[in-house]
């Protein structure tokens, strides 16, 4: 039996025989990365097409609610943007939504990055590149999304689309293994060199998903892939369909710069999203309860319900809230985002 096909019966891949090496972002690093990119685009003429888009998303609202929120006349900060959270419902600001980020690529790549620059300083100038879409990934999450796996591939888009059809189709759990090992070599054969290859990638995608590998500690609400040459986009994998953005395909595939007139230059690929199928037995538990709407005090696991209703606030009637006393103390939060609907 070949490497490959034994590799397909592996149930419990763990990230310790993984050939893709880690590198962490602490999260005071990706905030320091944020606030940068923030100060810088916050003084572009005009503004960059990501500014608009976060506008014209907080001029929509479904059902009177909105995804995004952004107060009129503020500024383009992180304090001012808000997001509706699909955990909770909670409308809460991009400032507080503190997350890490893991850079998983094979040990060559990383020697190729240090004959021209230190790790950390590929990993923050990516880091930059990507910020934008990683902070619209994270901060539809109230809880569990303070980690944020990113895989470096050097895979042409077909075939990291079709290493994506593979995981969507195998987590269905439809498949013999006969048929999954099938699948799974006919995306391999591709590409033969693949770099990485796929069995290390689908290692490090399925340890990312279990849930219960120490050397990870958490089930990921999204992987992303970010293709390591000319072009390259990032594409994101969701282990569920709600935890992506509503109208996420609409993100700007720009790079926002002011001399750019490349129509397609960006750094992700919201448009080929794909989402796993839920439940899944590749997918651990979240430590979580989804599709929830709590009081907006952070903290309050009050939950509305048939039996307990939660109060709208009256001004922008967006947020709900189980007492006055958790409105007051909330509203150092809230007021930076509250208007009312004109």
């Amino acid at each position: 039996m070949s490497a490959t096909h034994a590799y397909m019966h592996e149930p419990n891949p763990r990230m310790a025989g993984c050939a893709l090496q880690p590198l962490e972002i602490p999260s005071d690093i990706v905030e320091h990365i944020r606030d940068l990119m923030f100060d810088s685009d916050s003084k572009r003429k005009p503004p960059t097409d990501v500014e608009q888009w976060y506008r014209a998303r907080s001029s929509e609202a479904d059902q009177g609610k909105r995804a995004v929120a952004w107060k009129t006349g503020k500024l383009f900060q992180p304090d001012n943007l808000f997001f509706r959270t699909v955990d909770t419902g909670r409308l809460l600001p991009m400032a507080l939504a503190h997350f890490r980020v893991q850079f998983y690529a094979i040990e060559s790549h990383w020697e190729f990055v240090e004959t021209q620059k230190t790790k950390e300083e590929f990993a923050g100038g990516t880091l930059g590149a990507l910020m934008h879409g990683l902070l619209l990934l994270r901060n539809v999450h109230d809880y569990g999304g303070a980690d944020m796996p990113v895989i470096i591939v050097d895979w042409q888009t077909p075939i990291l689309e079709a290493a994506l059809d593979y995981w969507v189709e195998a987590s269905k759990n439809q498949w013999s293994e006969t048929e999954r090992a099938k699948q799974f070599c006919q995306v391999a054969s591709m590409h033969p060199g693949l770099n990485p290859c796929l069995y290390q990638v689908d290692r490090c995608v399925r340890s990312l998903l279990r849930g219960d590998d120490p050397d990870v500690g958490y089930v990921a609400p999204v992987i992303a892939f970010y293709q390591f040459h000319k072009n390259g986009k990032c594409f994101p994998l969701f282990t569920r369909a709600s935890h992506a953005f509503p109208g996420l395909q609409s993100f700007p595939i720009t790079c926002g710069a002011a001399q750019c007139e490349e129509p397609d230059c960006g750094y992700w690929n919201m448009k080929a999203a794909r989402s796993l199928h839920s439940p899944s037995p590749m997918v651990g538990k979240p430590n979580r309860k989804d599709d929830r709407v709590v009081c907006n005090l952070w903290g309050c696991e009050v939950q509305h319900t048939e039996q307990t209703k939660l109060q709208q606030c009256i001004k922008c009637k967006e947020v709900l809230y189980c007492s006055r006393a958790h409105q007051s103390l909330d509203w150092h939060v809230h007021k930076c985002v509250c208007e009312k609907k004109t």
